[in-house]
């Protein structure tokens, strides 16, 4: 629904697997965005979902829906890039919705800039959504300054297409962080991420305490495997299981501090018992990691 446009200025992917409960919240706030509709493409990369996530997709009338089999939410955004028609491309996720000026300020710090993340706010006044959120995505808090950093969460950040497709994309191999992968990639290309805490996103994260936790031991698991390509604390922490207990009380400390950082160390108080729950689902995955060895 680009209004007849060839060639438009940026190019939105929006990754989907089983998302009916969320991708209509996320397109409406797309089709909504201060910057002109004929300025920007909206691509739906169906991961193979089992729900009504197409159909829906299809009802808003995005301007490019395509399916495919179940692989990854990775494979899905490098799909959608390789079919993007601007030279501009942005990501977002299906359980987010962007704020109305997210696409202008995308296209306008892109004009200076290789690759731009933005800040990452919890849209659900659920608590276990909350811990969640100071759990993942404190670190993206929009009271964070404007900075470099090592790399943006997938759900929002954009990039200089050329650029993007140069490096590979997100990487697509299983059980790691492949935002935290990529930044890696664009380091050794000398391409610089820069964080604008203004360009902004509402991630709606789970909301039942089972989904939380299981998320949490996922994470865990990606986590170990991200020290075992990319060198960092964990790299030292995960060679024995003895530093498992170092593990968790490392990253409650490093929430706690990232929630002051943000604002937010109320929530942080008041969801601490789901945030320490979280903290042993994430030291069970990563346990789980050296049973499997």
């Amino acid at each position: 629904m680009n209004l007849g446009l060839a060639k438009p200025q940026i190019s939105i992917i929006i990754p989907t697997y089983n998302s009916e409960l969320t991708l209509k919240r996320c397109i409406e706030s797309l089709n909504s965005q201060t910057l002109s509709r004929k300025n920007y493409e909206i691509i739906v990369v169906d991961d193979g979902s089992e729900d009504n996530t197409v159909k829906i997709a299809k009802e808003i009338h995005v301007d490019t829906i395509i399916q495919g089999e179940h692989h990854s939410a990775a494979n899905a955004r490098n799909i959608g890039a390789n079919n993007a028609k601007a030279d501009l491309i942005a990501f977002i996720d299906s359980d987010c919705k962007a704020k109305e000026n997210w696409a202008e300020l995308m296209v306008e710090e892109l004009k200076t800039n290789a690759v731009v993340g933005g800040s990452l706010m919890n849209g659900s006044s659920n608590l276990i959504s909350w811990a969640e959120y100071l759990m993942e995505f404190s670190d993206f808090s929009e009271k964070r300054d404007r900075s470099y950093v090592k790399f943006a969460p997938a759900s929002n950040v954009a990039f200089h297409k050329n650029l993007f497709l140069l490096v590979g994309g997100f990487p697509s191999r299983k059980n790691i962080s492949e935002d935290y992968s990529l930044g890696q990639e664009l380091a050794k290309h000398g391409a610089k991420i820069l964080f604008v805490p203004e360009i902004q996103v509402f991630h709606y994260g789970r909301t039942k305490r089972k989904d939380f936790l299981k998320n949490m031991e996922r994470f865990g698991s990606r986590c170990y495997h991200d020290s075992k390509i990319i060198p960092s604390t964990y790299t030292k922490l995960t060679k024995r299981r003895l530093f498992i207990p170092v593990i968790f009380f490392f990253k409650l400390f490093a929430r706690q501090k990232r929630a002051r950082q943000a604002g937010k160390l109320s929530l942080f108080v008041q969801s601490l018992p789901l945030i320490i729950m979280g903290d042993l689902a994430f030291c069970k995955g990563i346990f789980k990691e050296f049973k499997s060895k």
